[in-house]
């Protein structure tokens, strides 16, 4: 499968889970599904530091590229994303170099 099309996969598992309550709990979200969708489907074994040679597959944000966003959430970067966990549990992935929003899904002390 290409890039895009586990991406694909990685939001659809996303947005089946149950809403997150923190910001902690959506990232871990993010990252536990993302590692799981590259196991099953990406043909690439993980690397333990996975530094900045691609290598075609996709890597959770490492924790120096992860901060508080200073409104009670978190900001990671990953090489094309930025993903936003909002206090409330919600996720929003951002592609860096286009700005848009690639996925989005409301967290629990969301009320819509």
């Amino acid at each position: 499968m290409t890039q895009e099309e586990r991406l694909d996969v990685l939001f659809a598992r996303l947005k089946a889970l149950p809403k997150a309550v923190t910001p902690g709990g959506a990232l871990k979200q993010v990252n536990e599904t993302l590692v799981a969708v590259e196991d099953e489907l990406s043909g690439i074994p993980a690397r333990v530091r996975p530094g900045l040679k691609a290598d075609g597959r996709m890597y959770p944000p490492q924790p120096d590229h992860v901060e508080a966003d200073g409104h009670g959430g978190l900001l990671a970067n990953t090489r094309r994303h930025q993903i936003l966990c909002g206090a409330d549990g919600s996720i929003v992935i951002r592609h860096k170099i286009s700005t848009l929003i690639v996925f989005r899904k409301n967290g629990a002390g969301t009320k819509t």
